[in-house]
């Protein structure tokens, strides 16, 4: 596991495009100044959670939604090693959850907004560790569009990433915290919303095992496929 997460760490930071998504990523955290900062969004529970998704889960929506495309140009080899999707995806499941903790230590400068704004900030922040991690991992499985770690990304450069599956994936990743919040919030009221995500989030940690087993068969039935898809890079 230790050699798995020092080579996606070496990955990240020697690469340019990587890099370039690391930085995006950065700014993102500052996306709950669009939104605390304005009177009319600070009265709408629902945007502020999904103002805290971007916060907390910039880097996962970027970039660990495109595992296993960004070891594309080495995927053959790798999976020629005496290595199995459960330890890929484990090494995987702790540099996404790491990223989600900084993110959440970060955002502590939220706190000057009051303690209900970094409120919603927490409470999505355990439930994209918990769940937000697994739908990432899930929805990697589907996508194997080759990435070139030293070019640049440019606008419309790669119009194939944009495909169906990816952007039907966008649709719990963005959405289900937002609906658990609000089912919570709407018939229980008070702190439910926050604790349903919480709760949604530890529910996950705790079946994290059995998940990502699931996950591990779904990335071994599509081996190789994306093996050939990841061949003609």
């Amino acid at each position: 596991l230790g050699a798995l997460l020092k080579n996606d760490l070496r990955l990240l930071l020697r690469n340019v495009r990587p890099r370039q998504i690391l930085f995006l990523s950065g700014l993102f955290l500052f996306y709950g100044l669009l939104f605390f900062t304005t009177e009319q969004y600070n009265e709408n529970s629902v945007i502020l959670v999904f103002a805290s998704v971007i916060i907390t889960g910039g880097f996962t929506l970027t970039y660990w939604q495109r595992v296993p495309s960004w070891d594309s140009e080495y995927y053959p080899l790798l999976m020629t090693q005496n290595l199995s999707y459960r330890e890929y995806l484990d090494s995987k499941w702790w540099l996404i959850g790491l990223s989600v903790i900084i993110s959440l230590i970060v955002s502590t400068f939220y706190l000057f907004f009051g303690w209900r704004i970094f409120a919603f900030i927490f409470a999505v922040a355990i439930y994209n560790l918990g769940l937000g991690t697994f739908i990432t991992l899930y929805s990697g499985a589907y996508y194997y569009i080759p990435m070139k770690l030293n070019v640049k990304a440019k606008a419309f450069e790669n119009t194939k990433a944009l495909n169906l599956t990816q952007f039907l994936f966008a649709i719990p990743k963005m959405g289900l915290p937002l609906l658990i919040f609000w089912l919570a919030d709407f018939f229980i009221g008070g702190y439910a919303g926050w604790l349903a995500l919480v709760g949604a989030g530890i529910l996950g940690l705790l079946l994290k095992n059995h998940i990502l087993g699931h996950v591990a068969k779904i990335f071994k039935s599509r081996k190789y496929r994306t093996i050939e898809a990841f061949s003609k890079n």
